[in-house]
């Protein structure tokens, strides 16, 4: 559980830490950069405030939510005005939770590339069918683990393509690919395979 929490969490690009025992065990990619400089918001986190400027002036609210059967927390760190959008879209750690049960389906590959193309997740069903890692391709390039694929181009026009016939590794497989969108922005797309 804990590990499947740490790569939602690396992804979703919000400053976020996981809590357990009154102690925090784990601080996302994104809060270790944005507060590299040595503010230590942990302060803020166990006191229980929603709301605290940083020494920058920077404005941010914090989000905690309880990890479902388990004595882990999950605290949001988000700024006012950058992520609006995702702390939206982020709304609930069951969400989270929930998001991640719909794409690590077992009777679907699944990739999510960003709107450059960058693979930012495969599930392990696409794991296993491309003989890889995650921690091998992320960032990648989608046509370097599909030479042909289109998901990259969807990324960029926003419109979907549902059971096309592709091969993929030599063999012959229905494809959809649906753009990751938001208020009319695309942000990425998500391949089933």
């Amino acid at each position: 559980m804990i590990q499947v929490l740490k790569e939602i969490l690396d992804y979703i690009k919000i400053p976020a830490v996981i809590i357990e025992n009154n102690e925090i065990v784990f601080k996302n990619i994104n809060y270790n950069e944005i507060f590299s400089d040595g503010l230590d918001v942990s302060d803020f986190i166990f006191k229980g405030v929603s709301r605290f400027t940083d020494n920058r002036g920077i404005k941010f609210y914090l989000k905690k939510f309880k990890v479902p059967s388990s004595n882990m927390e999950v605290c949001l760190i988000i700024d006012f005005v950058k992520n609006e959008v995702v702390s939206t879209l982020f709304s609930s750690i069951e969400g989270v939770l929930s998001l991640h049960t719909l794409i690590n389906n077992p009777y679907e590959g699944v990739i999510l590339v960003d709107k450059k193309g960058n693979i930012k997740y495969i599930n392990s069903l696409n794991e296993r069918f491309f003989k890889t890692k995650l921690s091998r391709i992320r960032e990648h390039h989608i046509t370097k683990l599909i030479p042909n694929s289109k998901l990259h181009l969807i990324a960029k026009s926003g419109k979907e393509e549902i059971g096309k016939l592709q091969k993929i590794n030599g063999e012959p497989r229905l494809v959809s690919r649906i753009p990751v969108m938001y208020k009319n922005n695309v942000y990425g797309a998500i391949g089933k395979i």
